[in-house]
This record gives structure tokens, sequence and C-alpha cells, in this order.
């Protein structure tokens, strides 16, 4: 088996790779475009993608009327054209991620918000608190990229 590299899109990004095969916009990300070119001409990346994400974007994109099956299945085909892959959340990837990764992030937060709070300071708790709310993202892109990790190499 060869080994390759993987990176584990976050939410925008995945929104970035969407735009990019299903609606020809450019990428403004240097390091992206490098990722995704690695992806299509070397295949010696792996391009990572939650399914969790995807059905966010999907969601955010059919509210603006611009989502039709040919972009569904462009983004779902993309695997043919790239070493691309689909994080679905089967058993195997739920236990990874209930036995080894989570709530790393999520942890840490809230160690330092219940700090904030005692200390009455209001601005890092704010800041904090808004950190929180997207804490579960980290995790799930650290637990994506340490399974596949696992699995694949």
């Amino acid at each position: 088996m060869i080994s390759a590299d993987i990176y584990c899109l976050s939410r925008e990004e995945v929104r970035i790779l969407l735009e990019y095969f299903c609606f020809n916009k450019p990428i403004a990300s240097e390091h992206l475009q490098r990722i995704i070119d690695r992806a299509s001409e070397n295949w010696d990346m792996n391009i990572v993608a939650s399914n969790y994400f995807l059905s966010i974007v999907f969601e955010q994109i059919m509210k603006s009327d611009i989502i039709n099956n040919d972009v569904i299945n462009r983004h779902y085909n993309l695997c043919n054209s790239m070493y691309f892959s689909i994080a679905e959340f089967n058993e195997d990837f739920i236990n990874f991620m209930y036995n080894n990764k989570m709530p790393e992030r999520r942890n840490e937060i809230l160690h330092n918000l219940e700090i904030a709070k005692q200390d009455n300071n209001n601005t890092l708790k704010e800041a904090l608190e808004f950190e929180l709310s997207l804490s579960f993202d980290d995790d799930l892109i650290c637990a994506l990229r340490d399974f596949y990790e696992k699995v694949y190499n």
C-alpha cells in the first residue's frame, strides 16, 4: 500500500471545494489550492471531508436555490478525479472517536472558561464561549485525521 498524506477539510474548506468544482469559483488560498492539486494530479494527498460538514454546506447552498442533483453528484464523484474521501460516521469511526479523541479541545476550553468565570473576566469568558461553539468542529477534524492515518497508513 502506498502511503499518502491526509488533509481533513474544515467546514469552510468543504464549501470552498464545492464552489470550486461545482461552480468554477476560484480558490483564494494558495495552501488549499496546492493540496487540491496534489490530490488531483499526483494522488499523494487524501482530502477527507466529513459528511457532517457536507450536509451543512449543502443545506446552506440549498437555501440560496443554486443546488441541484448535478451539483450533489459532482461533489460525490470527486473521488473519481482526485484522492478524495467522504468520512461517513460509521460504527468504526464513532468507536474510535469516543474511545480515543473526544473531547480534547472542548475540555481545554471548558477548563479555561471556568477559570474566567471565577476571575469575573467577562471579556475572556465571552471569547471562550465563542471558541466553545466551534470546538466540536476542531475535535472532529482532529479525530478524522487521526482515524484516516490509522486506517490508511
